[in-house]
């Protein structure tokens, strides 16, 4: 099976905005969807690449998924966090 580019799918608006928006803490996908303005399923499917790149990780509450950064993704968010704020100045 030939390896994902991972950098073009993290380098897109929308990932980004989801694995920043996940710095603030574990947060339930649909409550996560609605903070990036986003559907449910786009929320979710993005979500599931992030799962499978080792990025997050889920949890289970009741019938609601949590997503939670692993150490590998809080280095990235951080890193894509500092990104933006040095974009907003140019």
């Amino acid at each position: 099976m030939a390896k994902k580019n991972y950098a073009y799918f993290f380098l897109r608006e929308k990932p980004v905005r989801i694995l920043v928006k996940l710095l603030d803490g574990d947060t339930h996908v649909s409550c996560l969807a609605k903070r990036v303005k986003m559907t449910y399923s786009h929320t979710s499917k993005i979500l599931n690449l992030m799962e499978e790149a080792g990025i997050i990780e889920f949890k289970k509450n009741g019938k609601k998924r949590i997503a939670t950064l692993t150490n590998k993704g809080k280095e990235l968010a951080r890193a894509m966090s500092k990104a933006l704020t040095l974009f907003s100045k140019l």
